[in-house]
């Protein structure tokens, strides 16, 4: 993905913009694309551009992938604890990796 080797070489405006418009691709006709790794660089990208709160919503969107939840519940708590929000970051890192019944 153009995105992701935008994110390698340090591109993150560039990168933005091709996971959005992957993400617009891949959603015109579902609702949600086949898995959460867009929206988990993406979340990365807004976040090393101090995007944050957008980040954030993108990498919590992640989540709904089991793939991509352990990374992007990590992810969302470091976002928590940069922030200073101790409380809300500490349950994210405990999130387990696969659904519970």
């Amino acid at each position: 993905m153009l995105g992701i080797d935008a994110i390698k070489a340090g591109r993150y405006a560039d990168a933005e913009k091709l996971l959005r418009k992957a993400l617009e691709r891949a959603t015109a006709s579902y609702t949600s694309p086949k898995d959460g790794e867009a929206f988990y660089y993406l979340g990365l990208a807004l976040k090393a551009q101090g995007k944050l709160d957008d980040a954030y919503a993108q990498l919590y969107k992640s989540t709904w992938s089991a793939a991509w939840r352990s990374p992007g519940y990590l992810a969302v708590a470091e976002i928590d604890s940069i922030d200073g929000d101790l409380d809300a970051a500490s349950p994210m890192t405990r999130m387990p990796s696969k659904p519970t019944r």
